[in-house]
């Protein structure tokens, strides 16, 4: 599955996912992309197949709903939260990337714009 990677995390998780064979790009490496609303965001994805990761659950589950009722297609939405992987601790990159790892091991071939609602969740 293509990754865009929501403009809250670092550019490293992108880097290091791409490393392990992974197709990611993160919104902080797009210039275009820096600041943009999230409809931005989600146009940019649909555009490209990719599936979005993102913390912010509500803007970007709206913006799915919207798209639905309208009958567009959608990409795949891939959610965290800082509750599950806090973003100010120190173990936070390398619990991110094993946890995308994983995910994207186990979702190898998903469409990235099957409108998918994915809760990612820590390795333990």
């Amino acid at each position: 599955m293509k990754l865009l990677i929501d403009e809250m995390y670092p550019a490293v998780i992108a880097e290091r996912l791409r490393t392990a064979g992974h197709d990611a790009i993160a919104v902080v490496e797009q210039e275009d992309l820096v600041g943009q609303h999230d409809l931005g965001i989600w146009q940019f994805a649909v555009a490209r197949r990719r599936a979005i990761l993102t913390e912010n659950a509500a803007d970007f589950l709206a913006i799915s709903r919207h798209a639905s009722a309208l009958g567009e297609g959608s990409p795949s939405l891939i959610i965290t939260s800082n509750r599950a992987f806090p973003r100010h601790r120190r173990s936070f990159i390398g619990r991110a990337i094993r946890a995308l790892d994983a995910f994207c091991d186990a979702h190898p071939d998903d469409d990235a714009q099957a409108g998918a609602v994915y809760w990612l969740n820590p390795i333990s």
